[in-house]
């Protein structure tokens, strides 16, 4: 079974870290996009209700690794989010992974006399 999105060539992705096993997350998320209206937080639910209000769900969920702490588990998350390529991103998170500032440049350049 393809997935929605790959049928209309759109590249849809979500990062998610979670400490359940990947099969107790996964019912979550399968029971949140068959029940999309009542749970409207979860972020599959969310993408079906803006991009494909009539078509039957299909997601692919892979588990990208395994972390022995949780501050190891969320910055590897952090990062993957950050450096995504894809056309659309599922996290609504993904503003909070931005950098805190913009960069500084700082020159050696006293003022003049």
């Amino acid at each position: 079974q393809r997935m929605i999105c790959d049928e209309n060539n759109t590249k849809s992705i979500y990062i998610g870290e979670t400490s359940r096993s990947a099969y107790v997350r996964g019912l979550q998320h399968r029971r949140a996009i068959y029940e999309p209206t009542k749970h409207q937080h979860n972020a599959f639910a969310r993408h079906m209700i803006d991009h494909h209000p009539q078509k039957t769900p299909a997601f692919k969920i892979d588990v990208i690794n395994s972390y022995k702490s949780p501050l190891e588990r969320q910055i590897s998350e952090g990062v993957q989010i950050a450096n995504m390529k894809c056309d659309i991103i599922l996290n609504s998170k993904f503003d909070h992974y931005q950098p805190a500032f913009n960069r500084i440049i700082f020159t050696n350049q006293l003022p003049g006399p």
